[in-house]
């Protein structure tokens, strides 16, 4: 059996690191040194794992043997964990990096242990939470021993082979790091802090680590993205009726619970880890990660709200329903902050250089943020969220404020994007301004930013305070929501919890729970034009004024409730529109346009005949005519020409005949061209009129003064070039 000697080893110790010491063994009488850090001092000890606390059942119960069952387990693997945090310093590293499942173990726990955001699921039994963090605790100093270079002065490791373990010997990874920030960064915050940096400070090689692992997680986010590959419908969204269904509606409830705690694993975990490590919001912003949330926000978290809506929404299924309905907004607001974390550096650099306005570095700077931004606008869920948990417009201000050499055209488009898109409906709501609580609670957390006496919200803000009523009670009219938001100071929270626990004032318990919402302008609008009640006392005998009078008003208030027959044969309401029809002009007066002195009311009429008239007058028909005009004489020709030119004259043709036109064409023109007649020749000059030689005269007169004299040396000149023939 070997021995060791503790005196030589101590007196070593603080001289030596951890890597360079050596320990004095004595085996069988036969002493010898054997390295600090060796499998020699790793034991064979069985190591089990942790497992998952049994869950009661509906009744509180728990199946038989099995509470029992696991608290044996758990203790063996509380021993293990307290014999290892009694092991010397040496003996402590070297079973953990040769002992057979030692670390493992106890990454075992971290795997499966409540993160602080799902901490209620634990089962309440005394016995079993009492385990549980006994060995919460014992796991925690067992982490943070083994990231202590130093423990003492006489225990200590070199920064480089401390570094080195860590890495090479997987004591930390990047899972481990996130996990141990969701299980003990909410109740050791400082010092998981230390921890954290304390890793990154002995292996840089982690933050290389960082930036590949940045791709696994956008591939995470893409398989989550493909599980709803068909988006939901969003309120306002024209899409094509085919394309209205509800995707992942066929998924298994158990997958749909999945798909949820994975969400909520994935962001918290990051949103926790930036916490501790801010320098990692950096890496996540190099890679764009923005966009990736932006967009897994606006795909996956509607389309899961809707199924959980579709799948639970009844009696059977409200607790599940309530539950994954807390854990999607937990999802949300983990999103959302994770955003900002990425975000947050930029401003913190703006900041920073703000001092010197004209630094091309601070223009960059704010550059960047808006352009980050701007390719996040196209998520109109997600901005809308995000802009009710931070206001983009102050950023927008103070980025403004700060850089004016900025582009403040586009600046000024995207604030108007921003409204535009806050304004619309969309199918989910803002997350809550705080982290939610972890306590048992069945409601999911909300924004109640007009609580406290605050004033009356707009329009658009008073939505979103009734869609996050509706989110949860969403057979709830809207009319009824704001009455109890009115009552209940617009504190959603406060609305929801009267409602579910019947807490409701008599005021509001005698309204109708299906009451639409009727905007204050229509609702004055109704008010006005509302028919005042009846009283039977206006028919008092004492009444000073006539029962006839009041018999007819009362009549003419009966007259209003007309039948729907009658309502819909009622076109009173032409009357209101035709003089602003009128003036613009689009009724048009049913007035015969054809207007003449002649009236010719009669003309259609026929006379009264006489006594012994015949009923129709003798006509000769007109082939009669022709044959008897061919067999008349010459003298008889002529008469009956005279007599058909009268009578063609006495009725007006409906088409004249085109040759006739052409006629009367030519001997108008004829007749115009006879008053001006041309001369018998057109020859200029040759004329004896006195205006003729008038002008002739002239000419010869004055020919001195315009006349060319050069003609004769001109003609000569041209001669000698060969101009002219000579």
């Amino acid at each position: 059996m070997a021995s060791e000697n503790p005196e030589s080893s101590l007196r070593e110790c603080k001289e030596k690191s951890l890597e360079a010491l050596s320990v004095s063994v004595e085996e069988g009488g036969v002493t010898r040194k054997v390295p600090a850090l060796s499998s020699y001092f790793a034991s064979n000890r069985q190591m089990t794992c942790f497992i998952t606390p049994p869950k009661p059942n509906d009744d509180g119960a728990f199946v038989l043997g099995a509470k029992d069952s696991w608290l044996s387990k758990t203790n063996i693997f509380k021993e293990n964990m307290q014999w290892l945090l009694t092991l010397p310093h040496h003996r402590f590293w070297s079973q953990i990096i040769y002992g057979k499942d030692s670390w493992d173990s106890v990454i075992t726990f971290l795997q499966e242990a409540y993160p602080y955001y799902i901490l209620d699921s634990l089962p309440q039994d005394p016995d079993i939470k009492q385990m549980y963090f006994q060995i919460y605790f014992l796991v925690f100093r067992i982490i943070k021993r083994a990231t202590t270079r130093k423990e003492s002065e006489a225990h200590w490791i070199g920064a480089k082979k401390f570094g080195s373990l860590l890495y090479n010997y997987t004591i930390v990874s990047f899972p481990i790091l996130l996990d141990v920030c969701v299980v003990y960064g909410e109740s050791f915050k400082d010092e998981v802090h230390n921890i954290i940096n304390k890793v990154f400070k002995a292996q840089p090689m982690y933050k290389e680590d960082l930036n590949n692992l940045v791709q696994p997680i956008k591939t995470i986010f893409q398989s989550l993205e493909d599980l709803f590959p068909e988006r939901s419908c969003v309120p306002g969204e024209l899409t094509k009726l085919s394309d209205r269904r509800v995707p992942g509606l066929d998924m298994p409830m158990s997958k749909i619970q999945d798909v949820i705690l994975y969400l909520l694993d994935v962001s918290a975990s990051l949103s926790t880890f930036i916490n501790f490590y801010p320098d990692a919001a950096n890496i996540l912003h190099q890679h764009k990660f923005e966009l990736n949330i932006s967009t897994l926000y606006d795909d996956v978290i509607p389309s899961v709200t809707n199924v959980v809506k579709n799948q639970c929404f009844n009696d059977d299924k409200m607790s599940t329903y309530f539950n994954l309905m807390l854990k999607i907004n937990h999802t949300r607001y983990f999103l959302i902050t994770l955003f900002h974390q990425c975000l947050e550096p930029i401003l913190n650099s703006i900041l920073l250089k703000s001092s010197d306005a004209r630094d091309p570095d601070l223009t960059r700077l704010c550059n960047n943020f808006i352009d980050t931004l701007s390719n996040s606008f196209i998520h109109s869920i997600f901005i809308t969220d995000y802009n009710n948990k931070f206001a983009i417009e102050s950023d927008f201000e103070m980025i403004s404020q700060i850089c004016p050499e900025l582009d403040h055209e586009k600046l000024n488009f995207l604030k108007h994007s921003l409204l535009k898109t806050c304004a619309a409906p969309h199918s989910t709501v803002p997350p809550a301004e705080a982290m939610p609580s972890t306590s048992q609670s069945t409601q999911p957390v909300k924004t109640d930013a007009y609580a406290n006496n605050s004033p009356k919200p707009k329009d658009n803000q008073l939505a979103v305070l009734i869609e996050e009523v509706k989110d949860i009670l969403p057979q709830l009219g809207d009319g009824f929501i704001e009455r109890c938001l009115v009552y209940y100071k617009y504190s959603s929270a406060d609305v929801i919890n009267a409602i579910l626990e019947d807490s409701l004032p008599p005021s509001l318990q005698s309204l109708d729970r299906e009451l639409p919402y009727i905007p204050p302008e229509l609702e004055n609008e109704i008010q006005k034009e509302a028919v005042p009640t009846v009283n039977i006392l206006d028919f008092n005998a004492f009444n000073e004024k006539p029962p006839g009078e009041e018999m007819t008003g009362y009549r003419k208030k009966r007259d209003d409730n007309k039948s729907f027959k009658d309502l819909i044969d009622d076109k009173s309401f032409r009357e209101e529109f035709r003089n602003r029809f009128s003036e613009l002009g689009i009724i048009e007066t049913l007035v015969d346009i054809y207007d003449d002195e002649y009236d010719d009311m009669y003309d259609g009429e026929v006379d009264v005949q006489e006594v012994g008239e015949l009923d129709r007058k003798f006509v000769t028909p007109r082939v009669l005519e022709q044959r008897a005009e061919r067999s008349s004489s010459e003298s008889d020709d002529e008469e009956v020409e005279e007599d058909e030119n009268q009578r063609r004259t006495t009725y007006l043709n409906f088409v004249e005949n085109p040759e006739d036109v052409r006629a009367r064409y030519e001997q108008r023109r004829a007749s115009k061209t006879l008053k001006h007649p041309h001369p018998p020749r057109n020859v200029a000059g040759d004329s004896k009129d006195t205006d003729v030689l008038r002008s002739r005269n002239n000419k010869t007169v004055h020919k001195s003064s315009y006349a060319n004299h050069n003609r004769k040396k001109g003609a000569k000149n041209k001669r000698a070039h060969g101009l002219l023939p000579s």
